[in-house]
C-alpha cells in the first residue's frame, strides 16, 4: 500500500513542526465531538498554516491567526447564513452532466433535471 503521507512529506520537504500541540488538536476534537484523521494531524502539525498553489490552504487549531477551530466555525456559519433556495443550480458540463470527466455514462444524479 501506498504510504500518501510519506509522499506528500517527500514533495513538500520540510516543514518544521512549529505548531505541533495535541492539547490544541484535543480541544478541537473535544470541540467538534470527532476524532480527526492521524495523517492530517500529522500533515498539520508539519505544514500548517500553509497555501498550497496560492489556492489551497490548511489552518492549525495551535495558532491564533489562521486558527483550524475558528475557520470551520466560520465556514459553518457561512453555510448557515446561506439562502439555498434561492441559488441557481450549478454550471453543467459537457451533455448535460455536473461531472463530464467520468468514463462511460455518470450517476443518474448528477444529470441535468
Amino acid at each position: 500500500m501506498t504510504d500518501h503521507l510519506s509522499a506528500v512529506f517527500a514533495m513538500l520537504g520540510p516543514g518544521g513542526r512549529r505548531f505541533a500541540d495535541s492539547e490544541s488538536w484535543a480541544h478541537l476534537e473535544a470541540e467538534l465531538d470527532t476524532e480527526l484523521p492521524s495523517e492530517y494531524k500529522e500533515f498539520l502539525d508539519e505544514y500548517a498554516p500553509i497555501t498550497v498553489n496560492s489556492h489551497l490552504y490548511f489552518t492549525h487549531p495551535a495558532t491564533t491567526p489562521w486558527n483550524l477551530l475558528e475557520d470551520i466555525r466560520q465556514t459553518e456559519q457561512a453555510f448557515r447564513d446561506t439562502d439555498w433556495d434561492g441559488l441557481p443550480p450549478p454550471d453543467i458540463g459537457a451533455d448535460g452532466f455536473l461531472i463530464p470527466a467520468l468514463p462511460g455514462r455518470p450517476p443518474s444524479s448528477l444529470a441535468r433535471p
